[in-house]
């Protein structure tokens, strides 16, 4: 999945992402970006935050080379927040992820999670994504600049294909306090979505 980084074409575009304008906006002016419910404590924390997908992110608090070297001999705690996040439920929910994507998520088990692929026909990549199985059905998480062409793309094939499922956008409305377990409401956007790299970290949470 694609993070902001100093050095990434996200950080290099992101300038051009929070520049588009939506309609009613005066030529020339910028939309407000919006921040995740852990903003203030990037803030505090010293973080350099940047345009990124409408949303203000970190893109560094440090060196480049300490947080390199942090997350590969401790830790690092990612902020997921502004990622896009569709529900798709129902009696046909795997049937349908199942024709959207490249993988099996059929081999899923609840609280399982895959990486994948959205493909056009022609096998163009449209996005690449994380599939949750959770209790409700199946949990895509995309990346925030392509939420938009995804939910276009999953609504073309799914009432065309017959599927008795049904596709919801939670990203806004909603915020899994853990793949699997449930999903809580933002009061308004309170709940972050991290991610965790190394396994170290991942069992000190365990513990807590």
């Amino acid at each position: 999945m694609t993070e902001p980084t100093a050095s990434s074409p996200a950080a290099r575009s992101s300038a051009k992402d929070s520049s588009t304008s939506d309609a009613g906006e005066q030529p020339g002016e910028q939309p407000a970006l919006r921040r995740t419910p852990l903003y203030d404590v990037h803030r505090a924390l010293g973080a350099r935050m940047v345009a990124f997908a409408g949303w203000e992110m970190p893109v560094q608090y440090a060196s480049i080379i300490d947080e390199h070297r942090t997350v590969r001999t401790a830790a690092g705690l990612f902020d997921l927040s502004h990622m896009g996040e569709l529900l798709v439920s129902g009696p046909d929910a795997l049937a349908f992820v199942r024709y959207c994507v490249i993988s099996d998520p059929g081999s899923l088990a609840p609280g399982q999670a895959q990486y994948s692929m959205l493909c056009a026909r022609d096998g163009g990549v449209i996005d690449d994504l994380i599939i949750y199985r959770i209790h409700e059905g199946y949990l895509l998480v995309c990346n925030a600049a392509n939420r938009a062409a995804d939910v276009v793309h999953l609504r073309g094939h799914l009432a065309p294909g017959g599927f008795n499922a049904t596709l919801e956008d939670r990203s806004d409305a909603t915020g899994p306090v853990h793949p699997g377990v449930t999903f809580l409401p933002r009061q308004p956007e309170q709940q972050g979505f991290c991610a965790i790299k190394r396994d170290k970290l991942a069992l000190q949470l365990l513990k807590l």
